[in-house]
């Protein structure tokens, strides 16, 4: 199977990052929190398996499509 890239559904502020490279996650993890018009919504793993790639840090503004993370399905 084909790494699955993360993408921003919106663009915002990243507040919160729950991950780092080489942790192991479930489907529907959080994986990073962005703020955006005052609210704090959670961009959250497609699929199971390791973060292999990590494209952002607290603080950082991402624009709508933005590659936040990369993860290797099990």
């Amino acid at each position: 199977m084909s790494n699955i890239e993360l993408r921003a559904g919106i663009s915002g502020t990243v507040i919160e990052v729950v991950c780092e490279m080489g942790s192991r996650i479930a489907e529907g993890d959080p994986v990073i929190f962005i703020e955006a018009m005052k609210m704090e919504m959670p961009e959250v793993a497609a699929c199971t398996g390791e973060v292999i790639e990590l494209f952002v840090v607290k603080g950082q503004v991402i624009p709508l499509d933005f590659v936040i993370a990369v993860i290797r399905p099990d």
